[in-house]
């Protein structure tokens, strides 16, 4: 009897350290602000595999639309990604989805949440903004 119990215990105790809470940073409307409010993003085009510098504002922009939680992707081809501060990044796939990731999340805070998302302005040419406007990054190996 006390073996079951035992093993129900354990059970309960992993089942709860393993739910994991939303983390309001990981929001969409957390993100954006965040993003709007950013003087400088660190943004990686992935076909050009280059980064570039730039203020966030109108990209806050252009990533507006519609963004619904979803599940993780199938289809995990990065696009471009958005380094609004350390540990904070936003990501757009191929295929209409995204991440948004926070790397500071509490214990019992996920660190993530996928997105499915119609962003209103086309991500390839966010892409092409983002190389036109954005001051290259190099980064020294």
């Amino acid at each position: 009897m006390k073996r079951v119990l035992s093993l129900i215990m354990i059970s309960v105790m992993c089942a709860l350290l393993c739910a994991c809470a939303a983390n309001p940073k990981c929001e969409y409307g957390e993100a954006i602000t965040a993003l709007s409010k950013a003087e400088d993003v660190y943004c990686y085009v992935y076909a050009e595999e280059k980064g570039y510098s730039l203020d966030g504002e109108a990209l806050s922009e252009m990533l507006g639309g519609e963004w619904e939680k979803s599940s993780r992707p199938a289809d995990m081809n990065k696009v471009i990604s958005f380094t609004i501060g350390t540990q904070y990044e936003m990501c757009i796939f191929e295929g209409e989805s995204a991440i948004i990731y926070c790397g500071y999340a509490g214990v019992f805070e996920s660190d993530r949440q996928y997105y499915s998302c119609k962003i209103s302005t086309d991500v390839n040419d966010i892409c092409e903004y983002v190389v036109e406007n954005g001051e290259e990054v190099v980064i020294e190996e």
